[in-house]
């Protein structure tokens, strides 16, 4: 429902390691939105709008990563979020991801630490494909990147990083049981988008 809060444990176990580069932390899938904001002569209302709340906090963004936001689906009460980034781990790396999906006042959740696999089907200048493999079911990812704007991003603390995101995109999620039927499937065309870095990084090794 409208204004259910988010995983705060997002990151499963790993938000107790200490020397993480970076933390992630979901506060609402997808909440009302009320109010106005005024700029010089300009007023932007968000009356009847709809809300979504995150943070990262940490000393530096990865090198690179994948970020897929989205609760604008024709079905009102869908909300999707999928983070795919390389970490530093004890002097080498390796590609972590986590997220969830909110259908039908359900929450699943996935990364990592659940053993869950993400795969890299297409990569293109503008668009993306990608399966999360989880325990009993598989989600199959599409986005189209449109326009886009620079963002600042910390690195070691200062944020003298540019990275480029989109929050036009477009986005195509299906879900499927283990049996291959598709249990929902929606689209959204307002959606963030950042893919930053090289994806052989991220992909560059089985998952």
């Amino acid at each position: 429902p409208n204004g259910s809060n988010g995983t705060k444990k997002i990151m499963g176990w790993y938000d107790k390691v200490p020397f993480m580069q970076c933390y992630h932390g979901v506060i609402s899938l997808n909440h009302d939105l009320e109010g106005e904001i005024k700029m010089n002569s300009s007023t932007f209302r968000f009356n009847n709008g709809k809300g979504y709340i995150e943070k990262d906090w940490g000393k530096s963004m990865p090198s690179s990563w994948i970020w897929i936001q989205s609760n604008n689906f024709k079905n009102s009460n869908s909300s999707f979020m999928l983070s795919v980034a390389k970490i530093p781990w004890l002097g080498f790396s390796f590609t972590g991801f986590l997220g969830f999906y909110y259908v039908n006042n359900q929450i699943g959740r996935f990364g990592t630490y659940s053993k869950a696999k993400v795969n890299l089907e297409k990569y293109e200048k503008n668009s993306l494909n990608l399966n999360i493999i989880l325990k009993d079911e598989i989600l199959e990812i599409q986005t189209f990147k449109n326009s886009s704007g620079m963002l600042k991003a910390p690195v070691n603390g200062n944020m003298n990083r540019r990275i480029s995101e989109g929050i036009d995109a477009e986005i195509k999620i299906k879900l499927f049981d283990k049996n291959k039927n598709v249990i929902f499937k929606d689209s959204s065309n307002i959606t963030g988008l950042e893919v930053v870095g090289e994806m052989k990084e991220l992909f560059n090794k089985k998952q």
